[in-house]
């Protein structure tokens, strides 16, 4: 075995001598006694001690650790010592804990191989010879309770603690806390242990693993504690567990250190100017190109007309909508489309910039900052991965809140580890994070802060490192965000005295908890985020295998940076998972966190050449692969492109050029002399890019203009020559047909009003009617004979005609009949 190749001597040898007697070995053993408040027992664990060493080896010593007892165990170690000369006592004047108890008498261990065990005399110390025959061939070799006397409560919580260590810190051992084992003294000086608590065997062992020791295991005998009491209680799960937690985080997880200044370190010869002019480019053309097609319902076309009434009433510090007040959310979106209007003019196109300068700005940011944080070549990899993210380039090309929300929280995310990332507070960065979160509270409320502060104090938490971050701090950074948001609160609040009750009680605490608004199980972002993030989503499983791989090569990379990135990531879709009410855009400020830890990943293990075999598979068949389903994509989204515009020839033309552009870039990946090129992994980007470009840029718009209600009402008044014609909305109010109609009547009633709306019908000769299929029953059910309501052709079921004279309707009838001949 290796420890017998090293050399390592037999601790037990098995030759007699004459009278049948084993020989003692000549190996010397220190054996750690820890104590804390075992008078009753100290005695009796000398001397097992005494007597078990003195048969295994001929020179030993028994050092009784005195924890800062408060009873006679000091005294009644020292009379001990007195009658046996190779005990050694070393006293503790304060109790500091078993873990620092064990360090101290590994510390004053003199002999080649130490062993420790308690003092409370549950241990047979005379079977540690079965674990002096595994010494020599294993650096570590641990006992196993096999029939434990404990009582079942204390069981229970070893076996979760035995599961949680085994899982985390890949201890591979069943008895994690056994107090019996042996080691080489050089083997454990060597692995620096720093417990002073009960973790010391955790991470004893876990330090071995990660060292590559040798450990092995083999079964004891444990017996009932019959003298003094246990010192293990309740209250010590809550530490044990931290110290679990934090050693997995800093030590197994994340164990590398940032660099000073990443984005000064070699790679950046690996990022050309050329490089992010090409970016910038295909991200103002992806988020620029055809921004003009109609506004989306709900959300998109709520937004906009809040802005449109916004500019036309002057009313700026409290949007409405149809002449309402909606205080759903905050004003910052609708001020920024509003102005938006002003430069523009009122129409679709000026609507969606605000977004899409915001996704601009999302992805300046994450090169800007995150290039500081895990290097310029992982960072443009992490903008590269983010317009391949259909969700972030969807949201960028949508009027929503949640795309503007994810360039502040991009921002104040990075901007807060920035500032406190060194020994001291950055404060620039910290006014930067402050600033920005300020901004995402005036977007979406407070759910900004309740996004970037866990983050936050989650690392510090479980790292213990960081710049001193005071209440001064806190309260400066609180400040800044109360400076920008509250004058806006305290002004609605005075304007609506129910602001307060309406805005946080029920549209963010009967939102998060109730089922009432968009309810949808716990696991609903699981598959949200991987059609998010499509086809960057692909890299995802490769991510999670780099994040929590236990290979000493993928640990090296991973960085505390890294480790803040995935917190960032985890809390945002673990808040809104437990949240009663989803929708896929919540999440979106988890995704540039994402694709920074991806940009990290293919920057350190996938770009760099490391030894791992599963990296390395990736780096050779990745890209063709990627390539592959790109181009069976192109080919697709070609196809339905045709066949959405009826084979139109401009179509045609357009989805072949796109097919054939697939192809170019597939062979180029496929050829043997990019199998090794930075190019390859270009190429293959572009594939996908080029795809989803032409799927958003042309097949979208058509599928968003043929689910136009706006459209069809503007459709029906062209044919008509009817550009004044009324329309009215029943149950199914459409904010994108009063905003494309802001010129001409539009009323909408809602059940309450059924009475009004049936008035209106019967004194308008005609009128527009938006409804649905059960509004439409109730009205035919209560309208006179000569009140008609006819479904128009292609409008989905739910717009109607109402001819109210016999003479209009005959003659619009007439008109039906020649549109369809033709």
């Amino acid at each position: 075995m290796e420890a017998s190749r090293r050399g390592f001597a037999p601790l037990a040898d098995d030759r007699e001598d004459a009278g049948g007697v084993a020989q003692r070995s000549s190996v010397g053993i220190s054996l750690v006694l820890p104590a804390f408040n075992e008078e009753e027992s100290i005695a009796q664990a000398i001397r097992e001690a005494d007597q078990a060493l003195a048969r295994l080896t001929k020179d030993y010593e028994v050092i009784v650790v005195d924890d800062g007892s408060g009873d006679a165990t000091l005294a009644v170690a020292h009379a001990a010592a007195k009658q046996t000369p190779a005990v050694r006592i070393v006293a503790h004047g304060t109790n500091t804990g078993y873990g620092a108890a064990l360090r101290s008498g590994f510390r004053a261990a003199t002999k080649e191989y130490v062993a420790f065990t308690d003092a409370d005399g549950q241990f047979d110390l005379a079977e540690l010879d079965r674990l002096a025959m595994l010494a020599p061939h294993y650096h570590l070799v641990c006992g196993y309770r096999i029939d434990r006397q404990d009582p079942w409560r204390r069981r229970f919580f070893a076996w979760g603690y035995n599961l949680l260590t085994r899982a985390l810190l890949g201890t591979r051992i069943r008895d994690c806390d056994c107090a019996l084992k042996l080691a080489r003294r050089d083997a454990v000086a060597g692995l620096d242990l720093e417990s002073d608590g009960f973790f010391i065997n955790a991470e004893l062992l876990a330090k071995s693993r990660l060292a590559d020791l040798s450990v092995v295991e083999v079964g004891v005998t444990h017996r009932r504690r019959e003298l003094g009491h246990s010192k293990v209680s309740l209250r010590q799960i809550v530490p044990v567990l931290t110290a679990v937690l934090r050693f997995w985080w800093t030590r197994i997880l994340f164990p590398a250190q940032d660099a000073r200044h990443p984005e000064l370190d070699a790679t950046t010869s690996a990022v050309r100017p050329w490089h992010a002019a090409l970016l910038v480019v295909a991200a103002i053309l992806l988020m620029f190109s055809r921004l003009t097609y109609p506004l989306i319902e709900p959300d998109e076309a709520r937004y906009a007309l809040i802005a449109s009434e916004m500019l036309d009433t002057g009313e700026w510090l409290i949007p409405t909508r149809d002449g309402q007040h909606y205080l759903d959310k905050p004003p910052l979106l609708y001020w920024l489309t509003a102005a938006s209007y002003c430069v523009f003019g009122v129409h679709d196109f000026a609507a969606r910039v605000v977004t899409a300068v915001a996704s601009l700005g999302t992805l300046a940011a994450t090169w800007w900052l995150g290039r500081r944080l895990v290097g310029p070549r992982a960072a443009l990899a992490a903008v590269v991965l983010l317009l391949l993210s259909v969700g972030f380039v969807v949201s960028g090309r949508f009027l929503i809140m949640d795309g503007l929300l994810t360039l502040f929280m991009t921002v104040c995310f990075l901007a807060q580890y920035l500032a406190t990332r060194g020994p001291a507070l950055d404060r620039r960065w910290w006014l930067v994070s402050a600033v920005a979160c300020g901004l995402g509270v005036m977007t979406k409320g407070p759910v900004a802060l309740v996004l970037a502060v866990p983050p936050l104090v989650a690392l510090r938490w479980v790292t213990g490192r960081g710049a001193p971050l005071r209440r001064a701090h806190w309260l400066q950074f609180g400040g800044i965000v109360a400076a920008i948001a509250m004058p806006w609160f305290i002004a609605a609040a005075i304007r609506e005295p129910d602001f307060f009750e309406y805005f946080v009680w029920k549209h963010h605490i009967q939102r998060f908890a109730t089922k009432s608004y968009h309810a949808e199980p716990w696991w609903f972002y699981a598959p949200a985020l991987t059609v998010g993030m499509l086809p960057a989503s692909l890299l995802l499983p490769l991510l999670g295998y780099y994040l929590f791989g236990r290979s000493a090569t993928l640990r090296g990379c991973r960085t505390e940076g890294q480790g803040y990135l995935l917190l960032a990531a985890a809390w945002t879709v673990g808040f809104f998972s437990i949240s009663a009410g989803k929708l896929a855009t919540y999440i979106l400020p988890a995704i540039p966190m994402l694709c920074l830890l991806a940009g990290a990943m293919l920057d350190k293990a996938i770009f760099t050449i490391v030894p791992d075999r599963a990296m390395d598979w990736v780096r050779r068949r990745l890209p063709f692969h990627a390539a592959r389903l790109a181009l069976i994509s192109g080919v697709v989204v070609g196809l339905l492109d045709a066949v959405i515009d009826g084979f139109a020839p401009v179509s045609l033309v357009v989805g072949s050029s796109v097919i054939a552009a697939s192809i170019v870039l597939f062979v180029l990946v496929s050829r043997p002399s990019f199998a090794a090129r930075p190019a390859r992994w270009l190429a293959a980007a572009a594939i996908p890019l080029v795809v989803m470009a032409f799927g958003l840029i042309d097949i979208y718009p058509q599928i968003a203009a043929q689910r136009s209600t706006a459209l069809q009402v503007a459709r029906f008044r062209q044919e008509h020559g009817e550009n004044t014609m009324p329309v009215v909305s029943f149950l199914r109010y459409e904010d994108s047909v009063v905003f494309y109609n802001r010129d001409s009547e539009v009323v909408n009633y809602d059940l309450q009003e059924i009475g009004e709306l049936l008035d209106y019908l019967i004194a308008h000769e005609r009128a527009l009617l938006i409804a649905p299929a059960n509004g439409i029953a109730m009205l035919r059910a209560r309208l006179p004979a000569s009140v008609i309501l006819r479904e128009q052709p292609g409008a989905r079921g739910y717009l109607y005609l109402s001819l109210s004279r016999d003479q209009g309707a005959a003659r619009l009838s007439a008109g039906h009949e020649r549109i369809k001949r033709q």
